[in-house]
């Protein structure tokens, strides 16, 4: 941190609202932007959620961003 800068707040995942991305389609997505919700990350993090069946097709590449996928439950 530099001299001055104040410290940023915790995000807390429960009190940031779902969004719905893709709705009606067969990639509809639940999700929530978790970081950069101010604006200042050069970093973004999000949970999803996927249905049963959704499908995140089709492949698709970013070239001004990487993008890591941790599944924690599932099939």
């Amino acid at each position: 941190m530099r001299h001055g800068e104040r410290m940023k707040e915790p995000v807390r995942d429960s009190d940031l609202p779902w969004e719905m991305w893709y709705e009606g389609t067969d990639r509809q997505i639940r999700g929530k932007a978790v970081c950069d919700v101010g604006g200042t990350s050069k970093i973004g993090v999000g949970v999803l959620e996927l249905a049963p069946g959704c499908t995140t097709l089709p492949a698709h590449y970013h070239t001004h961003e990487e993008e890591h996928l941790y599944v924690l439950s599932g099939l």
